[in-house]
């Protein structure tokens, strides 16, 4: 068994939540890929630029713009439904 988590969602997901158990296995999967998907790519990201000759700046920027991609792309796929 995992490590458990807490996370705040909204009261109508809340109720949904604890009324079905199959949803709430559901999201605590996609979480957890997503999650993984997440950490990896940042991992990763570290990896390329722990010897770069960017300055720490320039770094922060590309991060912050990764970042958004990242988030833009979850918003398009919660919302297209996959």
């Amino acid at each position: 068994m995992g490590k458990v988590i807490q996370i705040e969602v909204s009261e109508s997901v809340g109720v949904l939540l604890e009324r079905e158990n199959i949803l709430k296995e559901i999201l605590a999967e996609l979480i957890e890929k997503k999650l993984n998907e997440y950490l990896l790519t940042v991992y990763a990201l570290d990896s390329l630029t722990r010897e770069s000759k960017l300055t720490e700046e320039e770094i922060l920027e590309i991060e912050k713009e990764i970042k958004k991609g990242i988030v833009k792309k979850w918003e398009n796929e919660i919302n297209s439904g996959h």
